[in-house]
């Protein structure tokens, strides 16, 4: 501790015990070394930027510590003291009654010390001492009494039973004292220590005195003294709305008056909003004042209403600077705010078709007590629309919306708001349709001979408002006769005619009649699923008829066939008309060796009913011990009438007429037999493979309920 009276007092060094405070020594590259101020001025700033004590001395400080061990080294901006050696500075202007005096400075020297950091300043009548380490931790005396103390850390090991951790061991800290109107107030960091009422009016600063303890190293970075400011701050207007801009002015004036003028800057805030800059550069207003200003703007708007919180601001201006004391002063400015909108989107049609358009029609009111027609624009998307004046409180605009697809479009409607108004949103909903199709189907030619082909088109229109668009997609063909189609289904392709589309398919129809012939209008969906027409499109279907012209026919029979050396000839005439088959065949069997006639003779037959454009009978053959069937098909196909022969034995073994039931349980009975056998017998033998078989079985079912000529 140093106690320093005025000059023509004597300086009584050590007269406190010191208590060691953990502090640290920073690297001198984190610091900004300053040159010391001359002897005199003030407000007083030194940075210790001197190569020796002796320039120290010679800038007017005074070497003033006790103890036979005392260290003093100085050197780019570390001033280092041990084992009770101090330096004091008293050459302080008179008057200077408010004041602060700030320390910064670290332990560094002898991790194990009785001792601790300790600063003084002295005033006319009394002599304040900061020890960090003492009572209970952090302590201010005044003339050896202790008027503030605060619990905090020391800077002693502290022992686990096994280690000692030093863990404040070189970390540097700022320790300030300040009077201001006769209250002394004590600061470790940031943090208030308390305050102290002084009594006794002389507290003009007369000394200050960094120090180190009797068995301690310090190492000061700074030492700054110097009296208070205050900052002083006005908006201009005084009021503003959310979005209109002010005005802020600080002016930091220094309280001493012999001071000099305040430099440095002044750092702005609010609880919201922004400064343009963030902070400014006093500039000299007068020999103990200066000043700078900047712009404030309370909201970033365009805004909605739910993003403002008009009121009050405290508009806030801390000043800082190296030498001088630092102040704070604020402002209460009035924000206003906008007036409230409301939006509606009305669209008209509300279901439209993909092309067709929607008038969107977008209105903003103004819902304040005092209301005024918004102005601005409305977007919609990559659409805008300028506002026009509706009413004494409303304005309103309208866009196109155009239908681009299947589902629904959601129209959203963005007020960009406007000086006075708050900026609002809102939405409608447009169902959008697939477009409406026709789908025609033409046969040409319309009427066609029995398995002649005819050309199907289909053509697709698109018969819906507004622009039409060409159908994509297929044609899926289909008929209630029975009849083929070349393939089933044809990829439409776009005609001269915007919105149409065709492709065709040829149709041969297997039976004579009127058939149905239909398309339907469908494309395959990305499942690889038929779906009624195509993204634009609904599905549509058409039909047409299609005639099988059943002329009367008439058409030769020949044919030859050989079964066990028996050549059978046919030869005569068919005739086909109404469904119904008639006619004469001559039949001869032969030899196949020797070409002996065995058997012949003419068969007429009529009315045969057709069934799918065929028919079939048998004509009895005796020949042998074993007689023969010759077996006719009738079968119409292309356009084209024929006779085909095959020769068995005598199918109608019962000798019926008919093969019917009887005949079938005598092959049956006799199945599995074969020659050799008590069971085989040679009738139900029908193919003469000498084994009663399932071919046999089959050739009875094939035949079954089929005439016999006699």
């Amino acid at each position: 501790m140093v106690v320093s009276l005025r000059s023509s007092r004597p300086v009584l060094l050590g007269f406190f015990i010191v208590v060691s405070v953990l502090m640290s020594v920073p690297l001198q590259s984190e610091y900004l070394v300053r040159g010391s101020s001359p002897s005199g001025s003030f407000p007083f700033r030194d940075d210790f930027n001197y190569s020796s004590i002796s320039s120290m001395v010679g800038n007017g400080w005074t070497q003033c510590g006790q103890g036979a061990s005392q260290s003093y080294n100085v050197s780019s901006g570390s001033l280092t003291l041990q084992n009770g050696a101090a330096m004091c500075w008293n050459h302080i202007p008179t008057g200077v009654s408010d004041w602060t005096a700030i320390f910064r400075g670290a332990w560094t020297y002898n991790q194990h010390p009785t001792s601790g950091v300790e600063m003084v300043a002295g005033t006319s009548h009394h002599t304040y001492k900061f020890a960090a380490g003492e009572g209970s931790g952090l302590v201010v005396y005044r003339d050896n009494v202790t008027i503030l103390s605060r619990s905090g850390w020391y800077p002693y090991c502290v022992v686990d039973g096994r280690f000692c951790y030093y863990t404040d061991f070189g970390a540097a800290h700022v320790f300030r004292l300040a009077m201001l109107g006769g209250t002394l107030s004590a600061y470790y960091e940031s943090g208030l220590i308390g305050t102290y009422a002084e009594p006794d009016l002389g507290t003009d600063l007369t000394l200050i005195s960094p120090m180190s303890g009797s068995d301690i190293g310090v190492v000061w970075n700074y030492v700054v003294a110097n009296s208070p400011t205050t900052t002083l701050v006005s908006c201009t207007p005084s009021s503003v709305a959310v979005n209109q801009r002010a005005t802020c002015t600080a002016t930091v004036t220094e309280k001493f008056a012999a001071a000099t003028t305040p430099v440095g800057l002044v750092a702005f805030s609010s609880s919201s909003g922004t400064f343009t800059p963030s902070s400014c550069t006093l500039n000299s207003l007068s020999s103990t004042s200066a000043s700078c200003s900047v712009s404030y703007l309370p909201e970033k708007c365009p805004c909605y209403s739910w993003q403002v919180i008009p009121g009050v601001r405290a508009i806030a201006a801390d000043y800082s600077d190296s030498t001088h004391a630092g102040s704070s002063g604020s402002f209460s400015l009035k924000v206003t705010p906008l007036d409230e909108t409301t939006v509606s989107v009305l669209c008209n049609p509300g279901t439209v078709v993909v092309n067709q358009v929607s008038a969107c029609s977008t209105t903003v009111t103004d819902i304040s007590s005092k209301p005024t027609p918004p102005t601005g624009s409305i977007y919609q998307g990559l659409d805008s629309c300028q506002l026009g004046t509706k009413s004494s409180s409303s304005s309103s605009c309208a866009i196109n919306v155009t239908g681009r697809g299947d589902g629904s479009i959601t129209v959203n409607a963005l007020y960009a708001g406007d000086p006075s108004h708050y900026k609002n949103e809102n939405s409608s909903e447009i169902l959008v349709d697939r477009r409406a199709t026709s789908s025609v189907i033409v046969c040409s030619p319309s009427t066609v001979g029995g398995n002649s082909t005819t050309v199907c088109t289909a053509t697709v229109t698109d018969t819906d408002v507004s622009t039409p668009i060409t159908p994509t997609g297929s044609i899926r063909f289909s008929t209630n006769s029975t009849g083929t189609f070349d393939s089933p289904d044809c990829s439409l392709v776009a005609t001269s005619t915007t919105g149409t589309a065709s492709c065709s398919a040829n149709y041969t129809p297997r039976v004579f009649g009127h058939h149905l012939v239909s398309g339907s209008y469908q494309s395959l969906d990305n499942w690889g699923l038929w779906d009624p027409g195509d993204y634009f499109h609904d599905g549509s279907s058409g039909s047409t008829q299609v005639y099988a012209d059943p002329a009367d026919p008439s058409f030769n029979v020949s044919s030859s066939a050989t079964f066990q050396g028996v050549t059978v000839t046919t030869s005569g005439t068919i005739s086909i008309s109404s469904g119904m088959a008639s006619g004469t065949i001559f039949v001869t069997a032969t030899n196949s060796t020797t070409g002996a006639v065995l058997f012949s003779k003419t068969y007429n037959f009529s009315n045969l009913q057709l069934a799918n454009n065929q028919t079939r009978f048998l004509l009895y053959i005796p020949v042998g011990t074993n007689p023969l069937s010759a077996d006719i098909t009738v079968k119409g196909a292309g356009g084209t009438w024929s006779a085909t022969m095959t020769v068995t034995r005598q199918l109608d073994i019962a000798g019926r007429g008919i093969v019917d039931i009887v005949d079938f349980a005598t092959v049956a009975a006799d199945y599995g037999s074969s020659i050799g056998s008590s069971r085989y017998n040679p009738a139900a033998d029908l193919n003469g493979d000498g084994t009663i078989s399932i071919v046999d079985v089959s050739m009875v079912a094939y035949y079954y309920g089929t005439t016999v000529f006699y």
